[in-house]
């Protein structure tokens, strides 16, 4: 078995976190599951 290292995200971790849930979206709104919106309302890595 290997140990799990668990740390706070960085900014360094933004474009990769950004994907993740951008991703789960898309699948989401593939299954015709729009709770988190529709399609096309994905994140970017820009600041609000």
């Amino acid at each position: 078995m290997t140990g799990v290292l668990v740390r706070r995200a960085g900014e360094l971790d933004v474009p990769a976190l950004t994907q993740i849930r951008n991703d789960a979206h898309a699948m989401k709104v593939a299954h015709g599951d729009y709770a988190w919106g529709k399609e096309g309302d994905g994140f970017s890595e820009r600041p609000p």
